[in-house]
Order: structure tokens, then C-alpha cells, then sequence
């Protein structure tokens, strides 16, 4: 497994949290969780891919006020053990990649 990360200036906490354990009923697709830094509101989707962009002084989605959040994107991934599989992300603020609950990549700026 190889990963990689670039870090970039930004307002916004992005977290990821991926699965290798799914059902095998499990549907493709990642559950995103958006939640206010303090928890106390928060909305979930579901999406094909993996990615997000908010300008700054916007909101993540509608049922969010504009500002710092935090998400999480939940989901799985099928493939061999003996598969090369490769991470990269670009990020703003702090990231965290979780594979089978071990942890394989941090990046904060």
C-alpha cells in the first residue's frame, strides 16, 4: 500500500475513515458526514467519489452554517490482499486515513 499527501492553506477540518470490513451486500458508495466543530448539528450523504470543495465563507451543505466543519466519509473498499493500492489526497486543515481501523495517513497544515 502506498499513500501520499500535499498539503494545502485552508479553513476547513477534513477527516477519512474507510472500511475494509463492508458486507459483501454492501452498496458502492461513500456515506459523508458533515458535522459543526462542535457537534451539535449535523447531515449525512451519500456520494459516488470522493471529493469536496467549499469556498470559504459558504457552507458544506444546507443544513450546516457557514464555517469550519468536520466530515467524515465512511465507506469500503474491494480489493485482493496482495493488490497494490494507492492513496493520495490533497487537503486543507487536518486529514486522517484509516484502513481496517489502523491508521496510514496524517497530514496537518
Amino acid at each position: 500500500m502506498r499513500c501520499g499527501a500535499k498539503i494545502v492553506a485552508g479553513l476547513f477540518l477534513v477527516f477519512l475513515a474507510v472500511s475494509s470490513f463492508a458486507q459483501p451486500t454492501s452498496l458502492p458508495g461513500l456515506r459523508a458526514i458533515f458535522s459543526t466543530v462542535d457537534g451539535k448539528t449535523s447531515d449525512t450523504k451519500i456520494e459516488s467519489t470522493l471529493g469536496l470543495y467549499v469556498p470559504e465563507g459558504q457552507s458544506a451543505t444546507a443544513f450546516l452554517p457557514a464555517g469550519k466543519f468536520n466530515v467524515a466519509w465512511v465507506g469500503f473498499i474491494r480489493a485482493d490482499l496482495r493488490d497494490d493500492v494507492m492513496f493520495q489526497a490533497e487537503v486543507n486543515g487536518k486529514f486522517k486515513l484509516e484502513v481496517a481501523g489502523t491508521n496510514v495517513l496524517e497530514a496537518a497544515n
